[in-house]
């Protein structure tokens, strides 16, 4: 018995997981844009997320897309409210699909997915057969677990137990736990499930369990949301917040639910006894699970911007650091296994990388030598390993081809940001310091070109930081490059005219000058990489 039902319960999860991840590479792309374009209306928002946890029969999976895109900048706290509520209701078809026993299924899915991913050639073909290969993992997983658990109705130790745990607030707690701790509450709710087909729960412990597998489903998102920025963070509180309030609402009245589940699911009034409960139970849960997902969407969207606010309250109690950190601000390992949301949290990661390289940029004008900027360059060094390791982890086979296109143009423009600090650490400051000496024999035009031409690139620069999110910069620091070009070469051709007939002391500051122009130039050549290798991304566009 325990080998089936353990065995039972690992087939089951297996498909959970094949299935999100060949639905992800297959829709990845898809699903993306439908999420960061869908949801400025907040019913619109709870559609799509429950249509797209429907789909992928997990809202773990749903809300840390949610959480992803509200740290990568793609979503604000009330554009996902809509959507953590809708994937609360998505994720209620693995009950009723559950509760129908379609365990007879399993065995001619994953034949079928099994002849697909091995014959097709497509990536999308292969895809399909993954989803049908899952599918028939969760089916057959179900049926060794009903058949494991069969027998456990007429043991007495067993019964016992299970008769203890029907406090629904134990109940609740031991569903929340499981769930905390499996990472699935469709896993929780087909057992609890299964549970019932062998007459082993009843109607109210299986909705307190039910009630319980929804709060458990938060620790996905909070732990995700706790490595994110704060708009990730507030996304991750509503998230806990909206199941926590449901749960409220219906714990005093789980005995009127029961009858709305009794009322509303088919029954079999011609057996008795265990059997009926056996019979009945399993939909009626299903149902139940469905109706007060439902109801608590449809009563609490209105209140959407006051779950907000409470979110707000509570990110602002998390203590910020006291000096600022070389670790990278978005990348969180467990975005991986969703590369559109971890593709997202390395654009966002770069603008944080360009920001840091703008910052570098000492002001021409300075009296005195240049400032050190060996740390801050370290910095970006460290950064950029970062992201390297990051997009390394996401595995090419996981992605589709759009997501590889875009981690390759990512790694450019990565590689971009990293040169264009070493030029400025290594080229731009010591020729900056080479010249204080002397820079106040500077002509008033060499001055003015270079201080032109010096904003010009600064402005490029800091384009870049936003370039992820704004095409318009993107395109901006692209249609700069040839101005630029064209004021490098008027500041070395204005130099040229000087030296001649200047004394050899000169000879050297206007050299330094002019190699300063071509620095720039070479600067604002790197800002246009990188501002290029953002802007051919389709969803930045």
């Amino acid at each position: 018995m325990a080998a089936g039902l353990v065995g039972g319960l690992a087939l089951f999860l297996i498909g959970l997981e094949r299935l999100a991840d060949d639905l992800q590479a297959g829709a990845g792309q898809r699903m993306k844009q439908v999420l960061a374009r869908l949801t400025t209306n907040r019913m619109l928002g709870a559609v799509v997320g429950a249509g797209i946890t429907a789909v992928v029969q997990s809202s773990s999976v749903t809300t840390v897309l949610a959480v992803g895109f509200a740290s990568a900048g793609l979503l604000t706290a009330v554009q996902a409210v809509g959507v953590i509520m809708g994937a609360n209701v998505g994720t209620t078809i693995t009950g009723q699909i559950v509760a129908f026993e379609p365990a007879a299924l399993g065995l001619p899915l994953i034949a079928l997915g099994f002849a697909i991913t091995t014959a097709a050639r497509r990536a999308a073909l292969r895809h399909l057969g993954g989803v049908l290969l899952g599918l028939g993992f969760v089916f057959y997983g179900l049926g060794l677990m009903s058949d494991a658990m069969r027998p456990l109705r007429t043991y007495e130790p067993f019964v016992a137990l299970m008769a203890g745990v029907g406090w629904p607030p134990l109940a609740i707690l031991v569903g929340a736990v499981a769930t905390a701790i499996m990472q699935s509450s469709s896993a929780i709710i087909a057992i609890t499930i299964l549970l019932a087909s062998s007459g082993l729960v009843t109607l109210e412990m299986g909705i307190a369990l039910a009630l319980g597998a929804n709060v458990g489903t938060c620790a996905t998102a909070l732990l995700a949301g706790l490595r994110g920025g704060d708009e990730a963070l507030r996304v991750a509180y509503v998230h806990v917040l909206f199941n926590l309030a449901g749960v409220l609402l219906w714990l005093p009245l789980i005995g009127v639910l029961a009858e709305l589940a009794r009322a509303t699911s088919p029954s079999a009034p011609e057996l008795e006894g265990i059997a009926r409960l056996a019979a009945d139970t399993p939909r009626q849960i299903a149902m139940a699970n469905t109706l007060f997902n439902v109801i608590a969407t449809v009563l609490f969207l209105p209140f959407a911007p006051l779950f907000v606010r409470a979110a707000t309250r509570l990110a602002a109690l998390r203590p910020t650091p006291a000096t600022m950190s070389v670790e990278p601000k978005f990348l969180d390992e467990s975005f991986v296994d969703t590369p559109a949301v971890a593709l997202d949290a390395v654009r966002r990661e770069l603008g944080h990388v360009a920001e840091r390289v703008a910052g570098m940029m000492p002001a021409l004008d300075r009296s005195g030598p240049a400032p050190d900027t060996g740390a801050e360059e370290a910095e970006v060094d460290s950064l950029h390993r970062s992201i390297l390791a990051y997009l390394a982890g996401l595995r090419a086979e996981g992605l589709s081809p759009v997501d590889q296109a875009a981690r390759q143009r990512l790694v450019e423009a990565s590689a971009a940001l990293e040169l264009a600090s070493n030029t400025i650490d290594g080229r731009l400051v010591p020729l900056l310091r080479k010249l204080a000496p002397s820079a106040e024999r500077m002509t008033a035009t060499t001055r003015a070109r270079l201080e032109t031409l010096y904003a010009a690139v600064n402005r490029s620069l800091a384009d870049v930081a936003v370039a992820a999110k704004t095409p318009e910069a993107a395109a901006a620091v692209s249609s700069r490059t040839g101005e630029i070009r064209a004021l490098g070469e008027e500041v070395v051709a204005g130099i040229s005219r000087h030296m001649a007939g200047r004394p050899e002391s000169d000879l050297g500051m206007l050299r330094t000058e002019m190699e300063i122009a071509g620095v720039l130039v070479g600067l604002q050549d790197m800002a246009a990489a990188a501002a290029a290798a953002l802007q051919r991304d389709p969803v930045a566009a």
